[in-house]
């Protein structure tokens, strides 16, 4: 499927449930106004005699008692296709199934139920896999049938769609059909209408899918043409249900290529699962190819130009039969360039890129630009927030926030450490404090009003009465305190004059406030207040007002890891990951990269590092433990130090959509409960190696000679060590006015609090 030089990294696949039976309204109704045409065929017949015969022996071959119901023709469709996905991408079927390395949904549905339990057994062949998740009916990313309703346009569209297929009836190809069919079967045609038509033609369908080697005798009564007509009154009906018929369907596709577009950015980023799968209906599938531009015609299909329409590009049986599938691979190559490659059913498919070239592998920014462009040009960013109303408990919530995220969402599973030759002979780390309380400001001025904006959901709401009741439900946590939030309480003086002596440098003034504020009055923050007003059905909730929904909702999360709080419900992910860079904007500038200055204050924990390690190795002394207990801060300069997380162009209030795959992550660096290790190792030969930990995940350090390492000698770090001191000391002593300087040659400072909030 990929190139050779190239890793496939993610699968995301939507899968329609295998062949099967029709519904029990089809057989009890329309089957049995069949029954009486077996015995209608005249003397003036046109039909073979075996064909004849084969009609008046004619036996349903259809389970009546199956209600639109998976049959085993259906789930060996689904197990082979599961089998060749898996002999395709191996490499992805490694770990075993779980729901952090493999998303997995159906709809409630038995047939795709059925379906989903039969490929995954079969990709990740273990048959002890008895149950998957299952959606809630009000999931609008697999349950889009009923989001038509929302538009107020549609009740026009829908009248027009239902037009298009009565005049197709009541025209003259299906009359055309039904003059044939009558000549066949030595009938007048007055005996037939189209309803009867279609029931032979759906019976036909129906009994030759079940099985192909026994062909349906009512096939018989059509010729090539009346088949290819019946189709085409098929493909009018999806074109106006599903399809390019009508313009609100592009909105179908919202909640997938969000999704879509969302899941590749987060495993540039080193998370989400390796498999993608959802399970679902024709509908779902269909609804792809206009995310895609696929099927679109010059000319719309209408009731009255099916002879100019011989080879339409739109045809729901290419691309929706029993078992569609709609893949797409994310591949890796090298130097971390990526391409994405699209399959139908099985078959790689060209994507038409924004500059209307085309590709079958095509670089992932392409893709991302058709993605975005797609989820623009559609709003659905609004449409999802204005529909959303899954209860969130059901959903896969986005839970960084920042420097409040909860540690266990970032930290490593396990301690991976060097090979077993080398043994840890030292350690030195620096923690940042647990979770703590809020600040009183927050608990006295502020979560008070959460209960005044109680009162601001009115009917319109768009939440679950769950979600709703939840709110209006809601009680301060026990977790909030009236006292202020802990400080570290070793050094608070030092920390005091270290950050005077600061303020005495003439120290650049960073613009973290300045773009927080800006970030504050853009447009991608007004967004998230309007889709807020929709989802309560208010509209006069300000800023304000959702700034503390966001901070009750961030603390009640890390005050109980698993919980869902109720104030986060008002938020879907683009309003999560909106406010999140909010709080980006301020670190980046406080702390990080954003500002020169802010190079130079970790320079007392980096003579700290080279002096503990060396006197360890040079001089066989020291401690074996060297602890620190300091602050969010504290931490993320040391991925300054470090070079880590360093993007090409700083964070500003205009470039959020640019930054959505940044390298600097507050919520990654530092989370409540924060950690940094540094670990000595030695071996027989007295080799030494070091290894730095972020948050219990071993770190890639890159060397002065670009060069990268997890376990790195010592001597590369030694230098890279005494290279930052140097510049350090240098930015210090520029830019210095006064001889009362905070010099980079003294490790008596290694905690500094500059946090800004």
């Amino acid at each position: 499927m990929a190139q050779t030089n190239y890793t496939p990294r993610q699968i995301f696949m939507l899968t329609r449930q295998g062949t099967r039976t029709p519904s029990t309204a089809f057989f009890d109704d329309s089957v049995a106004k069949l029954i009486k045409y077996k015995t209608k065929i005249t003397d003036r017949t046109k039909l073979h005699e075996n064909d004849i015969q084969a009609i008046e022996n004619w036996v349903p071959a259809i389970d009546k008692t199956g209600d639109s119901s998976l049959i085993r023709k259906g789930r060996n469709e689904i197990k082979k296709l599961a089998i060749r996905i898996r002999q395709a991408l191996p490499n992805l079927f490694k770990r075993q199934y779980d729901s952090d390395s493999y998303d997995v949904l159906t709809t409630p549905e038995t047939r795709c139920v059925l379906t989903g339990q039969t490929f995954i057994q079969n990709v990740f062949q273990d048959e002890t896999i008895t149950n998957i998740p299952i959606c809630d009916p009000t999931d609008i990313l697999l349950m889009i049938e009923d989001l038509k309703q929302t538009d107020t346009n549609c009740e026009e569209t829908g009248t027009y769609d239902k037009n298009q297929i009565i005049k197709f009836w009541a025209g003259n190809n299906m009359a055309d059909v039904m003059q044939r069919v009558a000549v066949k079967m030595g009938i007048d045609s007055t005996e037939l209408d189209p309803e009867i038509i279609t029931i032979m033609y759906e019976v036909s369908v129906y009994e030759s899918s079940i099985d192909k080697s026994a062909i349906s005798p009512w096939y018989s009564v059509f010729s090539q043409e009346d088949l290819e007509i019946l189709e085409n009154a098929d493909d009018i009906f999806w074109y106006y249900l599903t399809g390019y018929g009508n313009p609100f369907n592009a909105k179908l596709a919202c909640p997938m290529a969000i999704r879509l577009e969302e899941s590749f950015k987060k495993k540039i980023n080193g998370e989400g699962p390796d498999g993608v799968f959802y399970f679902a209906h024709n509908t779902n599938i269909l609804s792809l190819c206009i995310m895609l531009g696929l099927g679109d015609g010059d000319v719309p299909l209408t009731f009255s130009n099916y002879k100019y329409m011989k080879d339409p590009n739109w045809r729901s049986s290419r691309y929706g039969p029993w078992a569609a599938n709609f893949m797409v691979v994310f591949l890796e190559g090298p130097q971390k360039y990526y391409k994405v490659s699209f399959y139908f059913n099985e078959k790689l498919t060209p994507i038409t890129l924004h500059d209307g070239s085309s590709c079958t592998e095509c670089p992932w920014l392409d893709i991302q630009h058709n993605l975005l462009a797609f989820i623009s040009d559609n709003d659905c960013v609004n449409f999802v927030a204005t529909n959303t109303v899954k209860n969130y408990k059901d959903t896969n919530p986005y839970w960084y926030s920042s420097t409040k995220t909860t540690y266990k969402l970032v930290s490593a599973k396990e301690i991976i450490v060097p090979h077993l030759d080398y043994k840890p002979i030292q350690i030195v780390t620096l923690n940042r404090h647990g979770t703590t309380s809020s600040t009183r400001y927050f608990t006295t001025k502020m979560l008070p009003l959460l209960e005044n904006l109680k009162e601001k959901i009115t009917k319109k709401a768009k939440m679950t009465q769950l979600d709703i009741q939840a709110i209006k439900e809601w009680r301060q946590s026990s977790e909030y305190k009236l006292n202020d939030k802990d400080l570290v309480q070793k050094g608070r003086e030092e920390i005091k004059q270290l950050a005077l002596r600061i303020e005495n440098i003439k120290k650049p003034e960073y613009e973290g406030e300045s773009e927080n504020q800006k970030f504050k009055n853009s447009d991608s923050m007004k967004k998230v207040v309007k889709r807020v007003n929709v989802k309560m059905g208010s509209d006069d909730i300000n800023y304000y007002e959702v700034s503390i929904m966001f901070e009750a909702c961030r603390y009640e999360r890390s005050f109980y890891d698993e919980s869902i709080p109720p104030w986060c419900s008002v938020f879907c992910q683009e309003d999560l990951e909106v406010l999140e860079y909010l709080d980006e904007l301020l670190w980046s500038y406080s702390i990080g990269y954003s500002t020169p200055f802010n190079i130079k204050l970790a320079c007392p924990m980096a003579i700290r590092l080279l002096k503990t390690f060396d006197e360890k190795i040079n001089k066989k002394k020291g401690p074996t433990g060297s602890f620190h207990f300091g602050h969010r801060t504290n931490v993320m300069s040391l991925h300054v130090m470090l070079g880590l997380g360093k993007n090409d162009s700083p964070l500003t209030s205009s470039n959020f959509d640019d930054m959505r795959n940044r390298k600097w992550r507050s919520a990654m660096f530092s989370p409540w409960a924060a950690n940094f290790m540094a670990v000595l190792f030695e071996n027989a030969n007295k080799d030494y190696i070091v290894a730095f930990y972020f948050n219990e995940n071993i770190t890639s350090i890159t060397l002065g000679v670009g060069s990268q390492c997890t376990e790195c000698p010592w001597s590369d770090i030694e230098k890279k060590l005494q290279a930052y001191i140097i510049v350090s000391r240098q930015n210090i002593i520029e830019g210095s006015k006064s001889q009362t300087l905070a010099r980079c040659d003294s490790e008596s400072h290694v905690f500094f609090d500059l946090d800004p909030g």
